[in-house]
């Protein structure tokens, strides 16, 4: 397990890095507009929550060279945090939720509004399937109010979702019917079939009569498709699923090619929340403790020491079932573990996976769909599994089947 484990077992994650796009999602809107075409007559757009913005790029390589499009100031990336500079994309750092982000929106496409507005963000998942449903739907309610200020009569709206209950699904399509004419649910082929992610596309806007497009909250009045419409009629949402089926699958891992070299991300986040917790992190792990009597290996070999530390495992969003059901628990390890050592513990006869641990590792990594935190750190952020551990860390294992 290393560098290139991720490139194997993700390989949309491959190709974005190697076709130049900061983000595996760049494919999701791809594929979405391959089904819809619905970028085919948009010269000015809006990229909400767009960081680190591979859909900016998308609609910047799509929009290129269209009247008006492609310049400085046609496409609009808004995100809370800093976005390094993308050509013929104006980026504006502001809140979606503010009054004066719409009116510097409006102002930046040349005081003419957008023919599309999108939207990929996402909330920090908890695990909690309900309360992360909730809080997408709050996000992606943001984007709709936001986009009722800046979007042009006959726009569309694209806006990711989660999926893991159909009362919320139904509340969420009946709110956006109430602007657009045409709204389905979309499932990109490169978003995870293990994953409740789904996008919300929906076509021909037009403000309902007395409406008078603000950022507070839109009232909730479910939308009546005719007047003669029967009750199933009116609960009937399109599922659409978008991209080649003969093509590349986002839950399967494919070998890599003789000589491939392992590519860095197109884009790094610009000073991102956890950058300091990372490098306390690390500088706590290069000074192991003074008073410990044996030595570390070298990473990746197997420890060969007499004393034991305690480390703490935590389990959720489901994961916990692949352990009997145990949210929590601590475990005596040799003394200079790595993180490789305790998944190799872990699946072993005296580990706490008892059955079917081809669910938590797969091809040598923990399988896609697993987050795992080393310290609440996204361990991508600490080496991953050659990560040493100390005593008293906790490894966190989340089943993530939200964000694909």
């Amino acid at each position: 397990m290393g560098r290139s484990s991720k490139d194997k077992r993700d390989i949309f994650y491959r190709l974005a890095k190697e076709e130049g796009w900061r983000a595996r999602s760049a494919f999701k809107l791809l594929q979405i507009h391959e089904q819809f075409g619905i970028l085919n007559q948009v010269s000015r757009a809006v990229d909400l929550c767009a960081a680190p913005g591979s859909w900016s790029q998308v609609l910047a390589q799509t929009l290129k060279g269209k009247d008006g499009a492609g310049g400085e100031g046609q496409i609009v990336a808004v995100d809370l945090q800093a976005m390094a500079p993308i050509p013929g994309v104006h980026i504006l750092q502001g809140d979606i939720t503010s009054e004066a982000t719409a009116t510097q929106i409006i102002q930046l496409l040349g005081n003419s509004k957008a023919d599309i507005v999108v939207c990929d963000g996402a909330p920090d998942v908890t695990g909690l399937h309900h309360l992360d449903e909730y809080l997408q739907a709050q996000l992606l309610l943001s984007a709709l109010n936001i986009s009722t200020c800046v979007l042009a009569p006959g726009g569309s709206f694209i806006a990711k979702m989660f999926r893991s209950s159909k009362a919320g699904v139904e509340a969420i399509h009946s709110r956006v019917s109430i602007f657009f004419k045409d709204v389905v649910i979309a499932k990109p082929r490169s978003s995870r079939a293990s994953s409740i992610e789904s996008f919300i596309v929906a076509r021909q806007f037009s403000l309902p009569p007395d409406y008078t497009p603000s950022l507070s909250a839109i009232p909730f009045t479910p939308h009546q498709q005719g007047e003669n419409a029967t009750y199933n009629e009116k609960l009937l949402i399109p599922f659409i699923t978008c991209g080649d089926l003969r093509g590349w699958d986002g839950d399967t891992s494919y070998p890599l090619p003789e000589g491939y070299s392992v590519l860095e991300p197109v884009q790094g986040p610009i000073s991102p929340a956890y950058e300091e917790a990372v490098k306390r992190r690390r500088g706590y792990q290069a000074e192991p403790s003074s008073s410990s009597s044996t030595s570390v290996l070298p990473k990746s070999d197997p420890p060969t020491v007499t004393s034991t530390m305690d480390v703490t495992l935590n389990f959720g969003g489901g994961a916990e079932l692949l352990v009997g059901g145990k949210k929590q628990q601590i475990i005596p390890l040799p003394t200079g573990s790595s993180i490789k050592n305790l998944l190799e513990w872990m699946i072993s006869d005296h580990g706490v996976v008892k059955e079917r641990p081809e669910l938590l590792i797969l091809n040598d990594d923990v399988r896609p769909g697993i987050l795992v935190l080393i310290n609440d750190t996204d361990w991508e952020l600490c080496d991953k599994t050659v990560y040493l551990l100390q005593p008293g860390d906790e490894v966190t294992f989340i089943s993530t089947l939200h964000g694909g």
